[in-house]
Order: C-alpha cells, then structure tokens, then sequence
C-alpha cells in the first residue's frame, strides 16, 4: 500500500503546503524566530515555482 493509498490528504496540495507551513512556523517559534504565516506561504509557493536543481 503506498502512502498516497494510506493517507488520502497527501493528495492534496493545497493540504500538503498547509502542513509544510503550519509545521516550519511551529518549528521557528519554538527556537524564537517568529515569522508571520503569510511570509512562508510566499517563501514556500517561490520555492515551489523555482525549485533547486
């Protein structure tokens, strides 16, 4: 069974960035680098269009 099968949310990528975020913004508050949600979402979609070769 693939992870896809599984976890049915893994199909959605609008659910996926909403994890990525939610779980990089709970990361940098607890070692004090808050950074606002709406910020992460514009890092995370650049990332997204240009993505590292």
């Amino acid at each position: 069974m693939k992870l896809k099968d599984k976890y049915k949310v893994l199909s959605s990528p609008k659910a996926i960035k909403e994890r990525i975020v939610r779980s990089v913004y709970a990361s940098m508050m607890l070692e004090g680098q808050g950074v606002s949600l709406e910020k992460l979402q514009r890092i995370y979609d650049e990332l997204k269009a240009n993505p590292a070769s």
